[in-house]
């Protein structure tokens, strides 16, 4: 990404002045920041007597963000900071809802 925001820039000064460039540099500094300590993940497998399930729905609320479990059982969500409502369900299988918080750049793991 930063080789692109290199050339990005270095053929933007041949069409801007400089005031209008570094206006631009700051602002593409700031989304690159933004975007780095907003990375939150939840990540976890989901298993049933140890036996990991595929297809189970791992949904995070009030985002809506969503996913199935892989062959192996596994998930992954990348979310904002904030408070959720993880749900797993599955036909056949009881549905689980764990509440989970996550705050700064941070990663958890939640296991069903």
């Amino acid at each position: 990404m930063g080789i692109k925001i290199f050339i990005l820039l270095y053929n933007l000064t041949k069409i801007c002045n400089m005031k209008n460039l570094i206006k631009l540099q700051l602002l593409l500094g700031l989304m690159l920041l933004s975007s780095i300590t907003m990375a939150q993940k939840i990540k976890g497998t989901v298993t049933s007597a140890g036996n990991p399930l595929n297809g189970i729905s791992v949904t995070a609320s009030p985002s809506g963000k969503g996913m199935a479990t892989d062959a192996n059982g596994k998930y992954s969500l990348d979310l904002p900071a904030g408070t959720y409502k993880i749900s797993f369900s599955g036909a056949g299988y009881q549905s689980k809802i764990e509440t989970v918080s996550l705050s700064g750049s941070q990663e958890k793991t939640l296991d069903a």
